[in-house]
């Protein structure tokens, strides 16, 4: 799953703290890889490309004039169809690749 999303993201100041907010969606381009060998029963065959969304929340520290802390945490939703081998036949089915996503860095202004 590799979601190319684009979305809004609104900063509350308060000193030396910021909130952010942020709301992104597009569409996930998904992959598979069959293996080539086990059980035919329940084999994933194929899987669709579908919509994903993200909702967040960023933490912003100003430590000093150039540098900055910085924690989101968020969660990522999407449902790929996948095509599956089932008692023989193709069958479409939905699937949950829904992440949670945290990030925790620090950043240096450089200009």
């Amino acid at each position: 799953v590799r979601p190319i999303m684009a979305g809004v993201r609104y900063t509350v100041p308060m000193g030396r703290w910021s909130l952010a907010p942020s709301m992104v969606g597009g569409v996930a381009i998904n992959g598979l890889e069959v293996a080539e060998t086990g059980d035919v029963e329940r084999l994933s065959v194929g899987v669709a490309n579908s919509m994903a969304w993200r909702a967040a929340l960023s933490l912003w520290y100003e430590a000093s004039r150039r540098t900055a802390l910085h924690a989101s945490v968020g969660r990522v939703f999407t449902r790929p169809r996948f095509t599956v081998v089932e008692d023989g036949l193709l069958r479409d089915r939905r699937a949950n690749a829904d992440a949670t996503i945290l990030l925790v860095g620090v950043a240096y202004k450089v200009f």
